[in-house]
C-alpha cells in the first residue's frame, strides 16, 4: 500500500521509469519499453534540431561570405589622372599619354581635342597634324562612380627660323596716357583669341583689376606695376603668365623667346626703367629655343600702345609689329627703378612671360 501510494504521486513517465520490473522468462515490463520509446523520440527531434540549426548557420555563413567577397564590397571611386610623356611636342608626331589613375578603373575613354579621335586604352598614343593648343581629356569609371581629368597640351609647328603670333586688328592705343598696361592686355587678349577690341570699357577695367592687385602701393598715376600686370594676364588672356626679372638684359629676351615658342602667345616687358609697357609679339633666333639652349635672338617684334596717342618720341611708341634688332631693343629695355618698388625688380630686366 505504501509503494502504490508513492506511484501515483508522480507523474505517469517517471513513475514507469521509477518501477522498472522484471517478468519471468527475462522480458522487460512494460513501462520501461514506454520510456526508451519516449527517449528514442527525444534524441530524434534533438538531432532534427541540431541538424536544422547547423544547415541554418551553413547558409548565413554562405551569405556572410558573398556579401564579404571582394567584388561585393563597395570600392572607392576613381579618381582620373592623365601624363603625357616629354615637355615639347611637335605636329605630325605621336604624342604619349598613359592613365595613371588611382581607384582600380574597370573602363577609360580618351578625347583628344582635335575632333573626333577617341581611345579605350590605358596608354594611347595620338598624333596631332596641325599647331594650337589642346584639351585631353579622361573618363575613367569603377562600381563606386566615375571621374573626368583634363589637360592642355601645345603643339609646335615647324621651326622657320621665327615665331610670329600678331594678327591683323589686335593692336589697341591706350585711351589714356594712364592705360598703356591696359592697353598692351587688351592687345595681347585680341592676339590669343583673336578679337579686335579697342574700348574704353575694358581698358578701365583692366586697369582698375591691376591696381587692385598692384605688388605695392602707388598713386593712380603711377599705374600698374608687374604684380599687377601679371595678375591681369592671368585672369584676362592665361593663367600660366608669370613675371621673369632678370639680371641681365639677353637673359630676359631669351625668357621672352622661349616663353613666345613654346605657348605662341605673346609677352608683355616694362620698357623705359618700368616706366611704360610694350608687347613682345615675335622673334627670330638662331635655333629653336624648344629644343635647345644653344640660341641667340637677333630680333623682336614689339607694339607700343602711345602709337597713334603722340607721335613717336626718341622712338616711343613705333607702328605695330615693327621688327628691331637686339641691340635697338636694348634702348627701351632698361632695368626697372620704381621709387615705390620693394620687391626685388629695382635694376632687373622685367618681362612678364606666358
Amino acid at each position: 500500500m505504501e509503494l502504490t501510494h508513492l506511484a501515483s504521486s508522480v507523474p505517469p513517465r517517471a513513475r514507469s521509469v521509477a518501477f522498472p520490473t522484471r517478468r519471468p522468462g527475462g522480458r522487460q515490463d512494460a513501462g520501461l519499453r514506454e520510456a526508451a520509446d519516449g527517449g528514442l523520440a527525444n534524441a530524434v527531434r534533438t538531432l532534427v534540431a541540431r541538424v536544422l540549426l547547423t544547415l541554418a548557420g551553413l547558409a548565413t555563413a554562405a551569405a556572410l561570405a558573398t556579401a564579404l567577397a571582394p567584388s561585393a564590397l563597395a570600392a572607392d571611386p576613381p579618381v582620373a589622372r592623365i601624363v603625357v610623356t616629354g615637355t615639347v611636342h611637335f605636329a605630325d608626331q605621336e604624342v604619349a599619354f598613359a592613365d595613371e589613375s588611382t581607384g582600380e578603373p574597370n573602363s577609360r575613354s580618351w578625347t583628344f581635342g582635335d575632333g573626333d579621335a577617341t581611345s579605350t586604352r590605358q596608354h594611347p598614343t595620338h598624333t596631332y597634324h596641325d599647331p594650337g593648343t589642346y584639351t585631353v581629356t579622361l573618363t575613367v569609371q569603377n562600381e563606386a562612380g566615375t571621374d573626368v581629368a583634363t589637360i592642355t597640351i601645345s603643339i609646335l609647328g615647324e621651326w622657320t627660323g621665327g615665331i610670329q603670333v600678331y594678327r591683323a586688328g589686335a593692336y589697341s592705343k591706350q585711351a589714356t596716357m594712364r592705360l598703356c598696361v591696359a592697353a598692351s592686355v587688351q592687345m595681347m587678349r585680341n592676339m590669343v583669341y583673336g578679337q579686335q577690341d579697342h574700348s574704353l570699357r575694358y581698358q578701365s577695367a583692366y586697369n582698375a583689376y591691376g591696381r587692385a592687385h598692384n605688388g605695392f602701393v602707388t598713386p593712380p598715376a603711377a599705374g600698374v606695376d608687374p604684380a599687377g600686370m601679371q595678375a591681369t594676364l592671368r585672369k584676362y588672356v592665361h593663367p600660366n603668365y608669370r613675371i621673369a626679372a632678370a639680371a641681365g638684359y639677353t637673359n630676359a629676351v631669351r625668357a621672352a623667346a622661349r616663353a613666345i615658342r613654346l605657348t605662341g602667345r605673346p609677352a608683355s616687358v616694362f620698357v623705359m626703367h618700368g616706366r611704360h609697357v610694350w608687347v613682345i609679339s615675335g622673334f627670330t633666333a638662331t635655333a629653336d629655343p624648344a629644343v635647345t639652349t644653344e640660341f641667340v635672338v637677333t630680333s623682336v617684334s614689339v607694339e607700343g600702345p602711345l602709337f597713334g596717342v603722340r607721335p613717336p618720341i626718341n622712338g616711343y611708341d613705333p607702328a605695330p609689329n615693327v621688327t628691331m634688332t637686339v641691340s635697338r631693343f636694348a634702348r627701351y629695355l632698361t632695368p626697372f627703378r620704381d621709387p615705390y618698388e620693394p620687391r626685388g625688380w629695382r635694376n632687373r630686366y622685367v618681362v612678364v612671360i606666358p
